[in-house]
């Protein structure tokens, strides 16, 4: 049977809700008038208000009297609760609830809500592929060999001028070249700390931290992290004074999983409560660029002495995964990191980092960054709106600024473990609240990436998974 021609107020819907999905509309920005559009798109009024009106019913435009269509912002959800205190030390374990989230997310019939893994159609793929054919022709002998610590110089240049332009000074020799943020962290963490030591960390905090603690055999001490401020400074100081800590790893802009983040003057207090106590903060900077403000917060580095702590950060979030392209600004322990990346793995591979070099030099960085941040906002406010629409009552929502990622935490009755099995069988994968804690806390919140192409299966993942809670919700003996 043939497929119906596409009525003109469907065709003008599409066209909108595209400039919506695509950034070009971000949360706030005025829709072209009824007028306007029938000039542009040669339509009558009665088209244009049908296909405006079936947007607002969607949620993703509203209505300012005699002022026009707008569209949408995020729903204002009540914010999540926090940890209730401070987690004593002991060695965290999560790895058997992570793999399960790797296996979900490997399946590529599995709608991705959950792992924090951009949507290749919000990076520049395509330029990216260029830099590193290019590299590869340009150096085509250096497959034959090793790379040597000025393989990466270019690179490790490009990398501390963009920490110049946010307030951290530092020579391109303090910097070591990673595979990813995850070996940044690693290294760093072994760099100051020991098999046994008690490292402190937020609560809620990234499972990839407590999942590399635990193959460390450390222990972790938790301290409560709000939607809203970030670290409980109060909590904080009071963990440094009753622990033997060897270490802070910190997330303090846009955080994961809750997307929080310190104001300057936490930050200064936060440093200065370290160095009192002589313990170094190690600093994960991967979501610092993503604020939707177009601003960057300073590392913590800047508010202290700058070689007491350690900075890391990567391009994996923000260009290309692919690539695993992450870093270390050691401070005064730059020497024992490299030291441990000789041990660990040798050298950086060489092509990638060229090609990483070569578009970092390019200049075209701050313009694909300026688009993801709106899309990834726009991501946001859908992805808020659906969950405002389809969740229980009683579900909050974080209202991050930046990043990828937002904390729902939903009624108590809902299991977040039973959810995430549920939800898989409907091929949906999602991340559970207690990965995120070393004690399991969190039994009723789950973390939902940002980062994805909004799709019709997208929006219907999200109605699903709303009608699963609902489900346990409505069924008190199902978390007996």
């Amino acid at each position: 049977m043939a497929l119906r021609e596409q009525f003109a107020y469907e065709r003008v819907e599409s066209r909108l809700e595209a400039l919506i999905s695509g950034g070009a509309l971000g949360p706030g920005d005025r829709i072209p008038s009824v007028r306007e559009l029938c000039r542009m798109e040669r339509i009558s009024p009665a088209t244009a208000i049908q296909a405006l009106t079936n947007l607002e019913a969607r949620s993703l435009i509203f209505a300012r009297p005699r002022s026009g269509f707008y569209v949408q912002s995020r729903p204002h959800l009540p914010l999540p609760t926090p940890a209730h205190a401070i987690a004593r030390p002991q060695r965290p374990k999560v790895s058997e609830h992570v793999a399960q989230v790797f296996r979900d997310f490997d399946n590529p019939r599995t709608i991705a809500l959950g792992a924090g893994i951009p949507h290749p159609s919000l990076l520049p793929t395509t330029e990216v592929a260029r830099c590193v054919s290019r590299a590869a022709r340009q150096y085509a002998t250096d497959f034959g060999r090793y790379g040597s610590r000025e393989t990466d110089l270019g690179l490790r240049k490009e990398i501390a001028l963009r920490l110049s332009l946010a307030g951290c000074t530092m020579s391109p020799d303090e910097i070591v070249i990673t595979t990813g943020c995850m070996d940044a962290l690693n290294l760093a963490v072994r760099a100051v700390a020991n098999p046994g030591d008690t490292v402190l960390v937020e609560s809620p905090t990234f499972f990839g931290i407590l999942q590399m603690l635990e193959s460390l055999g450390m222990k972790v001490i938790s301290v409560p992290s709000t939607c809203d401020r970030g670290l409980d400074i109060a909590a904080f100081e009071r963990a440094l004074s009753r622990y033997r800590i060897a270490t802070c790893i910190l997330i303090p802009s846009f955080g994961n999983p809750h997307g929080a983040s310190l104001d300057d003057e936490r930050r200064q207090t936060v440093v200065d409560l370290a160095a009192r106590h002589g313990i170094p903060i190690i600093e994960d900077d991967i979501y610092a660029e993503l604020g939707f403000d177009n601003s960057r917060h300073r590392p913590l580095r800047t508010f202290g002495r700058s070689g007491d702590n350690l900075l890391c950060g990567s391009l994996s979030k923000t260009l290309s995964p692919g690539l695993r392209i992450g870093w270390v600004a050691g401070g005064r322990y730059a020497e024992d990191v490299h030291r441990l990346k000789l041990v660990s793995s040798i050298t950086t591979p060489q092509v990638t980092a060229k090609a990483a070099a070569d578009y970092l030099r390019s200049g075209g960085f701050d313009r694909h960054l300026r688009g993801l941040r709106k899309m990834l906002e726009t991501q946001m406010c859908r992805i808020s709106s659906a969950i405002a629409r389809a969740f229980p009552q009683g579900t909050a929502l974080s209202r991050p600024g930046g990043g990828y990622f937002l904390w729902v935490e939903l009624p108590e009755r809902v299991n977040s473990l039973r959810l995430r099995d549920a939800a898989s069988h409907h091929g949906i994968s999602i991340c559970p609240g207690p990965i995120f804690s070393h004690t399991g806390e969190f039994s009723h919140f789950i973390r939902v990436n940002c980062a994805i192409d909004w799709s019709s299966a997208v929006e219907a993942a999200l109605q699903t998974l709303g009608q699963l809670a609902h489900v346990q919700n409505d069924s008190p003996s199902e978390n007996s």
